[in-house]
């Protein structure tokens, strides 16, 4: 993939897991009790409807559901769609996910995002339409497994299914396989 704009190598790189979530709880970005879990996954969109959150949300329950893991969500709330963002709320309670579920509410710097990109295990990114996201780059230069919605031209491009992403049908059960794939095959996470 050719980089032709501008997410800079030198801010989004890997760095050590444990490192970024005590970077991520020392800055206040994350409570403990989520860099403690077993499985993080991360959405580094909004929460506005155009991102699909809410099939997000039900596959990460479906998964939760299937797995029998410490597994934790993390969104960006800021900036959010206040109406969607209500009914996202309700979804999370309505499945009785709560403690599962983390929402950041503050802007986030590119430092920061960092920190968030490699103190999570998967980022997902199923929006309804997209050019190539910037986040899904900057996940990829942190060397992060990347669940990616199979229905935006840019990714069918420059992504190939299950080499650098794996691509999904946005909905709940999709997120769900998607998840269980990268969970139940570490080498493949490690190479995607």
């Amino acid at each position: 993939l050719a980089i032709h704009w501008g997410s800079p190598c030198s801010i989004f790189r890997p760095i050590n897991q444990d490192y970024a979530k005590e970077e991520a709880v020392k800055r206040g970005l994350l409570p403990r009790s989520i860099v403690e879990a077993d499985y993080i996954i991360f959405c580094p969109r909004t929460i506005v409807p155009i991102q699909n959150i809410h099939k997000i949300i039900e596959g990460f329950k479906e998964f939760l559901n299937n797995h029998k893991v410490n597994a934790k969500l993390i969104l960006i709330g800021a900036n959010a769609d206040r109406q969607y963002t209500k009914s996202v709320l309700f979804l999370i309670s309505k499945l009785r996910i709560k403690s599962s579920v983390y929402i950041i509410n503050n802007f986030l710097d590119e430092e920061e995002m960092n920190i968030l990109y490699n103190a999570s295990d998967v980022i997902i990114s199923i929006p309804l339409h997209d050019q190539f996201s910037s986040s899904v780059v900057e996940a990829m230069l942190c060397g992060k497994p990347i669940i990616a919605s199979s229905g935006i031209i840019a990714y069918k491009e420059h992504l190939k299914h299950m080499k650098s992403a794996i691509l999904i049908h946005p909905s709940g059960n999709e997120v769900a396989k998607a998840l269980a794939i990268l969970y139940n095959n570490k080498d493949l996470a490690t190479c995607i």
